[in-house]
């Protein structure tokens, strides 16, 4: 199909010159500066230069098996540790649990139907919750 359309694929890779860039400066909360260790930066006990602030925002759990109310919990303590302030969230919204079996884009359009019903003006951030199938 693809020769018909006169493309063709080389099975050969194409050999270019390159060269490996240092990783960024980051400078954290203190001023110091931030360099990655073994190719990571481990942002533990660092707290960040210009924080923001999470306001209007809520978590939707599309059955999830966690408790999302420990979840945020355990979030905003993350943010406040690296000088985030995260507001406590508006609401928590379940899914119905027989929306479960239907196809993702109707189970996000009628999570989205309940949110803009019972939140008022749009959130800044929504936190969502999936299950992860494993086979």
């Amino acid at each position: 199909m693809l020769q018909s359309c006169g493309v063709s694929i080389n099975t050969h890779f194409t050999q270019v010159e390159g060269r490996i860039l240092s990783a960024p400066k980051l400078k954290v909360g203190n001023g110091e500066d931030f360099f990655p260790r073994n190719g990571r930066r481990n942002f533990n006990n660092k707290k960040l230069v210009q924080p923001t602030k999470i306001e209007r925002w809520a978590v939707v759990n599309f059955s999830a098996r966690c408790d999302p109310r420990n979840l945020a919990r355990d979030l905003n303590r993350c943010g406040e540790l690296k000088g985030i302030h995260i507001d406590p969230p508006f609401d928590y919204f379940e899914e119905n649990p027989p929306m479960r079996r239907a196809p993702p884009t109707v189970r996000v359009e009628k999570m989205f139907e309940l949110i803009k019903s019972r939140l008022p003006g749009a959130p800044h951030f929504l936190l969502c919750l999936l299950l992860l199938l494993t086979p």
